[in-house]
Parts: C-alpha cells; sequence; structure tokens
C-alpha cells in the first residue's frame, strides 16, 4: 500500500502543475444589448504572476468608462486568486475590490471529443466587485492582447 501511494501523490502535483501552466493566457467576454450599450471585461493572465484586469462600459448619453487594474495572480491547480495593491491607487475602488477574487477554472479534458471545440473558461465566485459574481471570461486565442 505504501508502494502505490507516492506515485499517486506524484500523479496529482504534476497533474496540478499541468492546469497551472495552462491557465495563463488572456480571458475576455463581452455583454451588448440592442441599443449599443456594452460592457467588456478582458482579464491577462501573465507567465510571469501578474495580471492585467481591463473593464470598457459604453453607455448611450454617457462617456465610454474603462478602469483597468494591474496585480498578482496565484492558483492551486484550479482555483484562481487574485491579489491587487489597493495603496496603488486609491482613486481606483475597482483595486481594493478586486482584491482577493476567486474564480474557478472550468475545462474539459484533453480526450474529451470537443476538447478543441470549447474554450476553457473563469468562472469567478468571491469577490467585492459587484458584477463579477458568476460572471464568466473565456480563454482567448493567443493572438489577442490587452492593451496597456
Amino acid at each position: 500500500m505504501k508502494h502505490l501511494f507516492l506515485p499517486v501523490v506524484v500523479a496529482l502535483c504534476a497533474l496540478s502543475t499541468s492546469f497551472s501552466q495552462n491557465m495563463q493566457g488572456i480571458y475576455a467576454n463581452t455583454w451588448a444589448s440592442s441599443d449599443q450599450e456594452s460592457l467588456s471585461y478582458t482579464l491577462a493572465l501573465n507567465e510571469d504572476g501578474t495580471f492585467t484586469f481591463e473593464s470598457f462600459q459604453t453607455y448611450i448619453g454617457s462617456p465610454d468608462k474603462t478602469v483597468n487594474v494591474q496585480g498578482k495572480w496565484e492558483n492551486d491547480g484550479v482555483l484562481l486568486f487574485l491579489r491587487t495593491d489597493p495603496s496603488q491607487d486609491p482613486n481606483n475602488t475597482m483595486i481594493a475590490e478586486i482584491n482577493n477574487t476567486k474564480a474557478r477554472l472550468i475545462s474539459l479534458s484533453p480526450r474529451h471529443p470537443d476538447f478543441h471545440v470549447v474554450k476553457p473558461t473563469l468562472e469567478f465566485s468571491k469577490s467585492e466587485v459587484f458584477f463579477a459574481k458568476g460572471m464568466e471570461l473565456k480563454k482567448q486565442e493567443s493572438s489577442v492582447s490587452v492593451s496597456d
């Protein structure tokens, strides 16, 4: 029994590492209404453990609004944690609100027949940002980038 335990632990660690490597990338989603109002969210998870979150809102009769937040991300294989430093810009309340946000990576097994069709998705479960709970951002192609 002891000889079986070590290979299982090693396999689980390897699986966790493979999920961690696949989590980096660009995730985005846009919600549009019929009257040309829209909300767009983009989250870039960089290889170096940093992230950029961009929120872009267009409302009729109001100026467009863009909010950018930067911070660090980490994961435990399936859960994503976003960390920010609220002191970096005290006028940007989104920095404090996005701190400690948690999301789950939802993806199909590479053996699933639809693996190449269904994009991995981040589903947000915990956040002080009122619109983030339940929000889903889909992984984009690698050629997509977030503006600085």
